[in-house]
């Protein structure tokens, strides 16, 4: 199928067909972006800062979509959403805004209501340089990073956000809702793989102007974002997943 960028769907891998915009082409073209390249438009959540925060179970990140829907009631009385806390406050969670899905999530990180935590760390942009099944290296963002949950070679169970680097880490589920599942499986990240983190290094980033934002991504962890008239100006093709399962029924 193909549409503008605008309307493309989250987490899909597209195809760039055209640029109708000759500057914006040209200013693609100097970050390393053309026409035929493979890209994917991420999702505002999966973009928000993410954090990491202290409590009786150890630290754990959370990537902004999910620090988002976490409403913290701090020490000193005010209710604020958790990504909203600044380094060194603490108070415990108040409220979830999530369903039953994000509710598992927050357990698998061993997560729960009234639970105390402080904030410990707000991570910029980064992207975890990964080798997987010791065949193929990949690019994943802060956000990706902390929400795959595997075990380390000790046997202990963590976030690839916390992993440390040049050790084994076994896959074992991924959290997150559709659009973090389709990236992933962009990606072919799934259980029982085995990754090693490498080094850890700031995202490239490029913002072509102010307001509001479709953020343009690719899988070597480049981030661009695009203004609404620049969004529309690029189409995309890609394969509508939903259609094809329809006709096979």
């Amino acid at each position: 199928m193909f549409t503008n960028f605008i309307h493309a769907p989250h987490g899909e891998m597209l195809c760039i067909e055209r640029i109708n915009n000759e500057h914006l082409e040209k200013e693609l073209f100097r970050m390393g972006v053309t026409t035929q390249s493979i890209v994917y438009r991420m999702n505002a959540e999966l973009d928000m800062h993410t954090v990491k925060i202290r409590h009786k179970g150890g630290d754990t990140v959370l990537s902004g979509g999910m620090g988002g829907k976490i409403l913290a009631h701090l020490d000193d009385g005010r209710i604020i959403a958790l990504t909203e806390m600044k380094v060194g406050e603490k108070g415990h969670i108040e409220a979830v805004g999530g369903g039953e899905e994000f509710l598992s999530a927050m357990k698998n990180l061993g997560l729960e209501q009234t639970q105390e935590f402080e904030m410990i760390r707000i991570l910029p942009p980064m992207e975890y340089i990964t080798l997987i099944n010791k065949n193929r290296r990949e690019r994943l963002s802060e956000g990706m990073a902390a929400k795959i949950i595997g075990k380390l070679e000790n046997g202990e169970t963590v976030q690839f956000a916390n992993s440390s680097a040049g050790s084994n880490f076994v896959v074992e589920k991924v959290i997150g809702g559709e659009n973090a599942q389709k990236i992933m499986q962009a990606f072919n990240i799934k259980q029982g793989d085995i990754l090693i983190l490498e080094s850890v290094e700031n995202a490239p980033t490029y913002c072509l102007g102010q307001g509001e934002h479709f953020i343009l991504a690719n899988k070597e962890g480049l981030r661009i974002y695009l203004k609404k008239d620049q969004a529309e100006a690029i189409i995309v093709s890609y394969t509508d997943t939903n259609h094809n399962e329809e006709l096979a029924e």
